[in-house]
């Protein structure tokens, strides 16, 4: 019984890690650029372990010994689906959408990173800056600006009141070939690992377009967010009757008399 335990128990942590992948998702559906964790549901045994002769009849070399399961592991640990989320229409004229795979790259002054969250607004300084603060590198408004202008190959332009126009900068895509590398930081960033580096030379068309005044939203699919709840649901409820079974059996045994 102490084995049926172990295994539930197990089977129970990898059900609680599908259902707070799931909250999570659910939570930040209406996120600007936020890309889905998706865990791996190919699940493997744990280790096997022999189950112990003593007290059966002696075997012989060549007789199979007997094993039983200690339940389940996860494979790998969430990975990002970074798969291209619905553009929207904003009307705010700081909001950008990439449409392709590229990243902007935003910076604190000491820290790099990546996000595919469009929502910006201007500093005291004339800084594109996230809602956390991060620098959108590449850009300067200058004072007196009525009005920004961000092309779909990221270069800016400034109109000032008299209606005159100046170069404000550049929006730079960054492109990595295998963006499921790259570390999520919280704040809807991404940071890249040392031995992780920036494709270069690729063309523009690969990286996307940046369109003004619309915000890619989330790419969290509802349906198939609540099938999976569902299933865990299920299977945690499977797994806390089998302890609730193998608890009432070894009370049985306990109580068996000569």
């Amino acid at each position: 019984m102490l084995k049926t335990v172990q295994a539930s128990r197990a089977s129970l942590m990898v059900q609680q890690l599908q259902m707070a992948t799931v909250g999570n998702n659910v939570a930040n559906v209406n996120t600007a650029g936020y890309k889905a964790d998706k865990p791996q549901t190919d699940f493997t045994d744990a280790v096997r372990q022999a189950m112990s002769a003593n007290g059966t009849t002696v075997q012989s070399e060549t007789d199979i010994v007997p094993t039983v399961g200690t339940g389940m592991r996860v494979i790998m640990q969430n990975k990002k689906d970074f798969s291209q989320g619905h553009i929207k229409e904003t009307g705010r004229e700081l909001d950008v959408a990439i449409d392709g795979r590229g990243f902007f790259e935003v910076t604190d002054g000491e820290n790099t990173r990546y996000t595919r969250s469009g929502v910006f607004k201007l500093s005291s300084e004339g800084d594109l800056v996230t809602p956390a603060g991060y620098q959108l590198k590449g850009v300067k408004i200058p004072s007196e600006t009525k009005e920004i202008i961000i092309e779909k190959d990221g270069s800016v332009t400034a109109v000032s009141y008299e209606e005159e126009k100046e170069n404000a900068g550049n929006i730079t895509l960054q492109y990595f070939e295998n963006p499921s590398n790259l570390k999520p930081v919280g704040k809807n960033m991404f940071s890249a690992g040392i031995e992780m580096e920036k494709t270069e030379n690729i063309p523009e068309e690969d990286k996307g377009v940046l369109l003004q005044s619309h915000l890619e939203m989330s790419n969290v699919d509802l349906t198939d967010e609540f099938a999976r709840m569902i299933v865990s649901q299920k299977s945690h409820s499977f797994q806390s009757k089998a302890i609730t079974t193998a608890d009432e059996m070894w009370g049985i045994a306990n109580q068996l008399r000569r």
